[in-house]
């Protein structure tokens, strides 16, 4: 689970929330707010399955038209938002074939990281950028074969490796609906499809060149089969599948190698009151070096006041280049005029404080490679300055990679925690404690919330069903599952969900959710006016069990 890259949209008492990186999302999803505002990793490999939503990470907006990476009816051209959220859901089918370790074959090679159930030595491989994003290039007359290339690639991925046989035929359908959208053509009369997928993209094919033989709009290239694709994504109605451009796909690439960095300006914003607030910076990111403030309202961007029709500007930035933001204080006061610069920050993967002199409050922003690491540090930190007991901030966090491994701090090594299936069978995830245990255990609470997906969810149905810590919050975002993608061969992929997480208990949450033991609403008033009544719900759940224990 890789960090979602998107518009993500995250569902939140009082309003939509989100977060502005770059155009790349999007969960993390997430989904992610419908559902995008921060959530996306995904990956597998030695570290072991990787469950992501596709997040901003990388510092793109999320528009109200695109949910986690949250997922939407309706998506803005070339956009796919990963819904961290909101959570359709696909029935499952009973596995058919024998399990594998590694995604059945394909027409092409799966990006890092592959998010297959079992974890593999084979080096995963990598994809270059490719051409410039769609947005840069000139339109011109639409080329059928060269946007049925890249919309063959989005097919295959989902029709051979999704979880669970999908409906080819809806999928088709709702391709040719964007395509008719996107080239401006007066509705043909719908082929009738049929059970057979060869057979259904073969009238996809013929009814697409139709399309475009009747199309007098020039558009840029690839950006008709960017919409298919996306539409495709949101036609299985799964959290982990989603269309990720260019810059996405690189963020994917990046963080398979361990560099936790994205491009972008760092900021969440909620819409709230008809404005659009700031809820949370990123530590170290451009928005919080140059003095944004939570609360503060976002007004206007590059010279332009800020609406929803003009929102997704925010994840068009060019590296390198400041951009003229103006905020006005949320207890009043005259605006503020600051330039917050477009570039490459780190997220940092684990933060720490100490509350009340004694509670280690430990924040994982994403199941980055390195959170084991960070989480022991984090751990042996706070512990020498006092701390007995515990506090997980999961919040915000679309997944990533190492959840046994997490789980395993927590949980006995080798505890099976539950099961990831696909159409190729089963296989078991275990807990990884690699001699880091906490010992002896102490008091845990772990904050959720609906952008708290795939890895993150894993984590704390381990501390939920082992009994290692009570969950607090609001119902996760249902993203229960691990995420491979595939290269559509022009620089851009689709994360596709090849397997769902079933607990050791029966329970699949995949769309659902996880319900914490203690519910606790977070409103954005809440959030802009420095209130969080889940911490303190958190707090009180630990000296209920100090009393307790005494």
């Amino acid at each position: 689970m890789p960090q979602a890259i998107s518009k993500r949209v995250r569902v939140a008492p009082g309003g939509r929330e989100w977060r502005v990186l770059p155009t790349i999302t999007r969960p993390l999803a997430l989904v992610l707010v419908t559902l995008l505002a921060a959530l996306l990793l995904a990956g597998c490999g030695d570290s072991g399955p990787v469950l992501q939503l596709p997040t901003n990470t990388s510092g793109a907006p999320i528009v109200p038209a695109n949910s986690p990476s949250a997922p939407a009816s309706s998506v803005s051209p070339a956009t796919t938002t990963a819904p961290t959220a909101t959570g359709a859901v696909v029935p499952a089918v009973p596995p058919t074939e024998t399990p594998t370790s590694t995604p059945p074959p394909a027409t092409a090679t799966p990006l890092p990281p592959t998010g297959t159930p079992v974890p593999t030595s084979t080096a995963a491989p990598t994809v270059t950028t490719g051409p410039p994003v769609t947005a840069a290039l000139a339109p011109a007359k639409v080329d059928a074969a060269a946007e049925l290339k890249v919309i063959k690639a989005a097919y295959d991925a989902i029709n051979q490796h999704f979880y669970t046989t999908p409906d080819t035929a809806n999928l088709a359908q709702k391709g040719l609906n964007e395509a008719t959208a996107a080239l401006q053509v007066t509705t043909l009369p719908n082929p009738v499809w049929t059970s057979d997928a060869a057979t259904n993209w073969q009238l996809f094919t013929l009814q697409f060149q139709k399309l475009v033989a009747a199309s007098s709009v020039e558009l840029a290239p690839g950006e008709v089969a960017h919409r298919v694709a996306n539409a495709f994504a949101l036609a299985v109605g799964d959290l982990h599948t989603y269309f990720l451009d260019q810059a996405r796909t690189d963020v994917i690439n990046r963080m398979s190698k361990g560099d936790n960095s994205t491009l972008g300006f760092g900021l969440y914003l909620a819409l709230y009151q008809n404005g659009y607030y700031v809820t949370r910076m990123v530590t170290g990111s451009p928005a919080q070096v140059a003095g944004v403030q939570v609360g503060d309202q976002l007004v206007q961007f590059d010279g332009v006041n800020l609406t929803a029709t003009n929102l997704s500007r925010l994840s068009n930035g060019t590296e390198g280049r400041a951009y003229s933001f103006v905020f006005k204080p949320l207890n009043g006061g005259p605006s503020v005029t600051r330039q917050i610069e477009y570039k490459r920050y780190t997220v940092p993967t684990v933060e720490w404080k100490i509350l009340q002199n004694h509670i280690g409050f430990i924040t994982i922003n994403a199941f980055h490679l390195d959170v084991t690491s960070r989480l022991d540090a984090a751990i042996a930190a706070v512990k020498n300055q006092g701390a007995d007991s515990l506090i997980i901030d999961l919040r915000y966090n679309g997944g990533g990679y190492n959840f046994d491994g997490v789980s395993g701090r927590f949980v006995a090594n080798g505890t099976i925690l539950g099961t990831f299936t696909n159409r190729g069978g089963s296989s078991k995830i275990k807990a990884r404690s690699e001699g880091k245990q906490v010992t002896p255990p102490l008091p845990l609470v772990v904050l959720i919330d609906k952008g708290s997906a795939s890895a993150s969810e894993v984590f704390s149905l381990a501390v939920k069903d082992f009994g290692a810590g009570t969950l607090v919050g609001n119902t996760s975002a249902g993203a229960i599952g691990t995420v491979a993608y595939w290269p559509l061969g022009d620089g851009t992929s689709l994360g596709v969900t090849n397997s769902v997480y079933e607990t050791v208990k029966g329970e699949k949450l995949n769309g659902v959710g996880i319900t914490p033991d203690i519910v606790v609403a977070r409103s954005t008033a809440d959030i802009l006016n420095g209130r969080d009544p889940q911490l303190d719900a958190a707090i009180k759940a630990l000296e209920t069990k100090a009393k307790v224990s005494n």
